[in-house]
């Protein structure tokens, strides 16, 4: 019976023409998942800084500033399993690692001070004794959580609860003629408030002009008077 990977690399793909995505894959059956579970924050998400260093997958859970990505348990074949990528720029090597699915064992995985280190050099053996050290887990809870990601959050909860509604109320016929009676009342009523400011606006320009016109013809015809001798 072939034995069920518990961390393991995938190929990386292209994400963009500029940048290459390596992910990495962490199931249930491993010894540091539920240690992972304890950054999640109520909302399901984990947020985290990846990096690449020394042929290390590093994935900080306690950053305080800086780009971020976010990752979430999800079920493959039965088993949970959290998925954590790293976007590498377009025109860089990825580690061998990533040149194809690659199982990872637990001897190259430790966590601490808030981050995963995951050694990608793989050619030493598969040895399966995990180094955990679950006494460096520091949880994060709500409180802990940078003011840009809860309003991230709320901003796509409001988003979301925004676009529900939309959706049911569009499908609405009542809703919907209610809007047109609505929308055509008020702007039939827009329309003739400004048609009468326009009209009100347009008389009093002609008067001006008028009144204007009929000084200068006036004047006109006074120094025409006076010059002919009409006028003494």
């Amino acid at each position: 019976m072939k034995e069920k990977k518990l961390i393991t690399t995938r190929k990386w793909v292209s994400q963009s023409k500029t940048t290459k995505r390596l992910p990495l894959v962490i199931f249930s059956d491993a010894a540091c998942f539920k240690e992972l579970l304890k950054y999640r924050i109520p909302s399901g998400l984990i947020f985290y800084q990846p990096s690449l260093k020394d042929n290390k997958f590093i994935i900080n859970f306690g950053f305080g500033n800086g780009t971020y990505s976010k990752a979430q348990v999800t079920k493959a074949s039965g088993r949970d399993q959290i998925i954590f990528t790293y976007a590498m720029r377009s025109n860089l090597k990825p580690p061998k690692a990533f040149q194809k699915s690659t199982a990872i064992p637990e001897k190259n995985i430790k966590l601490e001070k808030d981050r995963l280190i995951v050694d990608l050099d793989v050619d030493g053996g598969n040895g399966s004794t995990p180094t955990v050290n679950r006494s460096s887990v520091n949880p994060i809870d709500n409180k802990s959580l940078s003011k840009q990601i809860v309003s991230e959050l709320n901003d796509k909860f409001s988003y979301q609860l925004a676009s529900a509604i939309t959706q049911q109320l569009t499908r609405s016929d009542k809703f919907m003629n209610r809007v047109a009676e609505t929308v055509g009342f008020k702007l039939a009523s827009t329309i003739s408030t400004r048609t009468n400011r326009l009209s009100e606006s347009l008389n009093s320009t002609i008067k001006d002009q008028s009144d204007k016109s009929e000084k200068r013809i006036t004047h006109n015809v006074y120094d025409l008077f006076k010059e002919a001798g009409w006028l003494k």
